[in-house]
């Protein structure tokens, strides 16, 4: 027979209704696994999910004690910052009359509704590759579908709407962190070459000239001839 206390089930029956509603929310019934385990860190207590602290040994009751608040601290943020709010560091200056860029925001993700994660494993605190290995921080396995839940509010005129920077090309799989367009800046400056006029002769300069008024249509704007079959019939 179980054997809780009335504060047991009151703290249960608090835990319980507020997972539902949030079930609820997302209209995902699949968090309902985490059930027995709440009413087993409840009530029954069959898990041991604190046994470090009746160890002998000080040194496993001070390490585990911090194991289970760096763990504690990673589930709270992954889960906080998932489905209610997030800081975000501004990287462009279209706002800075308002906003300036490496201003630090707190975003509310419930104000337009959050986004339920397609890749839900992954390392939390962040975005999307991982410091120093330089790998994707989060797994292809499972992978849902896009789902996007109902918000507290709807989008006002004026509002400051964060949005995905277009970062993390798929086209570019050796540099996933980089967008697109930083990496196209970066191949036409690689392409891209002076040219040295004064080491050319007349016929060199003349085909520099040619490919840029191919390339601008500067000649043919300010009505100069560019064809030398046709300068040579002028001076016939």
């Amino acid at each position: 027979m179980i054997q809780a206390t009335r504060k047991q089930w009151i703290k249960f029956a608090i835990a319980l209704i507020l997972w539902l509603a949030f079930l609820l929310w997302v209209k995902s019934w699949l968090g309902l696994v985490v059930v027995p385990f709440i009413f087993d860190a409840y009530i029954t207590k069959k898990i041991p999910w604190t046994w470090w602290k009746s160890s002998r040994n000080e040194t496993v009751r001070s390490v585990m004690s911090w194991v289970d608040a760096i763990v504690f601290a990673l589930v709270a943020v992954y889960f906080v910052n998932l489905y209610f709010f997030q800081n975000y560091v501004i990287p462009s200056s279209s706002l800075e009359k308002s906003l300036l860029v490496g201003d630090y925001l707190f975003v509310s993700k419930a104000s337009y509704g959050p986004r339920v994660p397609q890749t839900p494993l992954h390392m939390p605190l962040t975005q999307h590759t991982l410091p120093i290995v330089n790998t994707k921080s989060y797994l292809e396995w499972p992978k849902w579908d896009y789902k996007r839940v109902k918000g507290l509010g709807d989008v006002q005129l004026n509002d400051i709407v964060v949005f995905n920077f277009p970062a993390g090309d798929t086209v570019a799989l050796n540099v996933p962190a980089e967008d697109i367009y930083r990496l196209s800046y970066e191949a036409g400056k690689q392409l891209t070459h002076p040219v040295d006029l004064s080491s050319m002769d007349a016929g060199q300069q003349r085909i520099v000239f040619d490919d840029f008024d191919r390339e601008t249509g500067v000649g043919a704007a300010f009505g100069t001839n560019t064809n030398p079959e046709e300068d040579k019939s002028d001076d016939t």
